[in-house]
């Protein structure tokens, strides 16, 4: 799981760099997860979540933390690097096994559009350091979400899934 998590995310990285000095910019995003932080106990969904939610959750803490570092190692050189967590959920084709959990707990759901337009914003934008969830980010930069065409605007950050066409 650290080799998948930390490791890859860091080797990735360490080889871009080059390249982004050289351009003299670029943006670095590494997508992490609400669990880097401790959720409360119990767990809301089921008890065997916590299994997944230590080792899980300490692999992203420590994307975070390296993240927050090097970021701050980087910026002078015009690149900004941030991390991205979903605040709930993210329904996508590959995540069934959460569909129980989404429709028992709506409230645990958010559209992949928001978590899209979240990295938008953060690789675009000149942001340093950050350790981001989708919501708070695009409440704070006060952008709309559109569709994945970028052609419609959804909604704002606090938009509700849809979780009636869920299967």
């Amino acid at each position: 799981m650290f080799d998948l998590n930390v490791n890859a995310p860091i080797d990735l990285a360490q080889q871009l760099l080059p390249i982004l000095r050289k351009n003299k910019s670029g943006w670095i995003l590494n997508i992490s997860s609400a669990t880097a932080f401790q959720p409360h106990v119990p767990y809301r969904d089921r008890p065997e979540a916590a299994h997944i939610c230590v080792a899980y959750g300490a692999t992203k803490a420590a994307l975070d933390r390296y993240t927050e570092g090097l970021s701050h190692e980087i910026y002078g050189d015009h690149i900004y690097m941030n991390t991205l967590a979903p605040e709930a959920i993210v329904l996508t084709e590959g995540a069934s096994y959460v569909i129980d959990i989404a429709k028992k707990n709506p409230d645990m759901v958010e559209p992949i559009e928001v978590m899209v337009e979240a990295a938008l914003e953060l690789c675009t934008g000149k942001h340093i350091g950050q350790i981001c969830y989708s919501r708070q980010i695009l409440h704070s930069t006060d952008r709309a979400v559109k569709s994945l065409d970028g052609k419609e605007t959804l909604g704002d950050a606090f938009m509700a899934a849809d979780i009636t066409n869920i299967h």
